[in-house]
């Protein structure tokens, strides 16, 4: 399938997420900062610690493999869009945290002297600044609601958005960013994508080839 405007912002995964939004930042403004941040970070213990980094994951490279191989396999016309889609989104990323947001710190900067009351996950190493936006979280809502337009099934839009939303809780929850990055690298991760799928064709070249689905 090759989405169009209308498949891309009429379906399961784009109503959670503007749900979401919706809602995070909200809830951001009348609650505050710190408040989100405690409400998401301090609660847990181990179980919960290895389900978050195992849900991290979903924001590294593992997941841009498994998408990518996915897209070959059964959409491979679109297989280059979704390597421009994590290459712009590792581009942006960069630029965004190394040259324009350098001084944004992480929680362990920002409550460094009350680092006691920020619960951190003992399987990731501390981080202290460069801290907006999320990658983990704009890699996985970019990659997966790349991966959901083109199966174009409500199940996988359902489970896609979960992911994609429990990707950006587990950087909250370990203690690597606030609401604010999560949100901010959500809104991107989908407006990346968009902008692929709506603006990049893909390789008709390939059509005939077995593993497409039109």
């Amino acid at each position: 399938m090759t989405p169009t405007l209308k498949s891309s912002v009429r379906n399961p995964f784009f109503f959670f997420f503007i749900v979401c939004q919706l809602i995070g930042w909200t809830w951001y403004w009348v609650v505050g900062k710190e408040q989100t941040f405690y409400t998401i970070n301090g609660f847990g213990g181990q179980v919960t610690d290895l389900f978050f980094f195992s849900m991290t994951q979903l924001g590294e490279w593992p997941m841009i493999v498994f998408v990518i191989a996915s897209v070959w396999l059964k959409f491979r016309p679109q297989t280059l869009n979704i390597m421009l889609v994590f290459a712009s989104n590792a581009l942006t990323s960069f630029i965004l945290k190394n040259f324009v947001f350098t001084n944004t710190p992480r929680p362990a900067q920002y409550f460094i002297d009350k680092i006691a009351t920020v619960h951190f996950s003992p399987y990731q190493t501390m981080n202290y600044w460069q801290s907006f936006p999320s990658g983990h979280t704009y890699t996985a809502f970019a990659g997966l609601f790349f991966l959901a337009l083109l199966v174009n099934k409500s199940s996988v839009y359902v489970l896609c958005f979960v992911l994609a939303l429990l990707a950006g809780i587990s950087r909250i929850y370990n203690g690597m960013h606030f609401t604010e990055d999560v949100l901010t690298g959500a809104l991107l991760g989908v407006i990346n994508t968009l902008l692929v799928v709506l603006l990049v064709p893909p390789i008709k070249s390939w059509s005939n080839n077995r593993g497409m689905q039109s």
